[in-house]
């Protein structure tokens, strides 16, 4: 038994599972081979997702119990190690966790992990033109963006912001507090 990825006959890659099976004459001579190939790829992507979820699930509850553990002088230790864990599940090179100013507009940077010496973000929209991400940090909704570059809902003065501190891909999570929006994580 093996599994490979071939194309389908729309061209598009799927798993399959191939078991190829020798049959024998009566002088134990190899006479067939007798194949057979099922279509595996949703089994493989239903079992990636368990897995995804699994894994997220108990980075969540590392996370819960490294605050609960705490004390109020290793808290910010165990925020930057939950960025941490946070990055590396998403395969990002930074965290951050940010508290709203008392300038509604911007956000004050408590805490930043970085995987490398990356450029420090200060902060997550300048104040003046209303952003795409500003809209939807207040609307508490998490906003995604692949591609910063080709982004067609951020302004460009985003784009230069996020371009300045090597930003290509960025996910944020509104963090919110009695109804309104107090922080975010990304």
């Amino acid at each position: 038994y093996y599994e490979r990825f071939l194309a389908d006959k729309s061209g598009a890659n799927r798993m399959f599972g191939i078991t190829a099976t020798p049959e024998y004459s009566h002088a134990k001579e190899p006479q067939t081979i007798i194949c057979t190939a099922m279509d595996i790829t949703d089994q493989r992507l239903r079992e990636f997702q368990l897995t995804y979820q699994a894994e997220f699930e108990r980075m969540i509850n590392e996370i819960s119990s490294s605050f609960v553990m705490n004390n109020q002088n290793a808290l910010n230790q165990a925020i930057e190690s939950s960025l941490q864990n946070i990055a590396s599940f998403a395969g990002a090179d930074r965290a951050f966790f940010a508290i709203r100013d008392t300038d509604p507009s911007r956000f004050n940077y408590r805490v930043q992990w970085s995987r490398q010496s990356e450029p420090e973000m200060n902060e997550i929209w300048k104040s003046g033109e209303k952003s795409a991400i500003q809209e939807s940090l207040e609307k508490m909704e998490d906003l995604y963006v692949e591609d910063v570059a080709s982004c067609s809902i951020l302004t460009e003065s985003d784009r230069v912001h996020l371009s300045k501190t090597d930003v290509r891909t960025l996910f944020y999570l509104p963090l919110e507090q009695d109804g309104s929006l107090m922080g975010v994580v990304g």
